[in-house]
């Protein structure tokens, strides 16, 4: 059984400050488990119910394959830690890996300007791994990516990406060419794309920031064929990004 001073770490890493106090998030359910050990996430302990255990053998014999400790946990434990109402049985303590921009080489970036909804951050770090925008830079004023909704709406992308945060735009502006997302911008299906760029993407209820908006190089944006008002920022991002894939 798990000693409170145990159980009370795990707790707390539910509030942002005790994440990166501690320097680790905790992930839970099965399916962000699993990958986390195939894309060999820096997992320092991995927490079960018996019962999951018993029903998951699979999984049991990959963790003891990849030599990772299961600590035992009860279903009651599991519950104060987790921040879901109804947990599957397992999760795991993984490190918070940090970057730096000096030493990335990769030429397509995504930027993420002010982005506040849980959801949507986690939407859009998914497309990014899909669509293999694998640097992520975030502005100061963005929901933690280690956010427990955050992560799981990510389904797992946080083991195939780079996280930078607090990173302002113009870091990138003499080496990249830096294009925004924006309703008034020109289509972005018309555009010449350099090598080397970024896509940055605002604020779902406000858009790009006057400060953002001085730094780009263009505006582009997805013209309507149908009905709607607009789409949400995890849509168009995603849109966007696949376009961006085929270059």
């Amino acid at each position: 059984m798990m000693e409170n001073k145990e159980l009370k770490y795990l707790t707390g890493l539910n509030r942002v400050k005790n994440r990166y106090e501690s320097g680790y998030f905790f992930v839970e359910g099965k399916r962000l488990v699993e990958s986390a050990i195939s894309y060999n996430a820096n997992i320092k302990n991995i927490y079960a119910t018996q019962s999951f255990l018993e029903e998951n053998n699979s999984l049991k014999d990959l963790i003891e394959k990849k030599n990772y400790t299961i600590n035992t946990i009860l279903r009651k434990q599991l519950e104060k830690i987790s921040f879901t109402t109804n947990p599957s049985g397992i999760g795991a303590l993984c490190k918070i890996s940090e970057y730096s921009l000096d030493s990335s080489k990769n030429n397509k970036w995504l930027y993420l300007d002010e982005i506040s909804d849980p959801g949507n951050l986690g939407t859009l770090l998914r497309s990014a791994a899909y669509f293999n925008f694998t640097n992520i830079a975030l502005s100061k004023n963005c929901v933690d990516p280690y956010n427990p909704k955050v992560v799981r709406s990510a389904m797992g992308a946080h083991f195939k990406i780079e996280l930078y945060l607090k990173v302002e735009l113009n870091n990138f502006q003499n080496n990249y060419c830096v294009f925004g997302a924006d309703q008034n911008g020109d289509n972005y299906k018309n555009i010449q794309y350099p090598k080397n760029l970024i896509l940055v993407l605002g604020n779902e209820a406000h858009g790009l920031s006057k400060k953002t908006v001085a730094s780009l190089d263009n505006i582009i944006s997805i013209k309507k064929t149908g009905f709607g008002e607009s789409l949400n920022v995890g849509s168009a991002g995603s849109i966007i990004m696949s376009h961006l894939s085929e270059i």
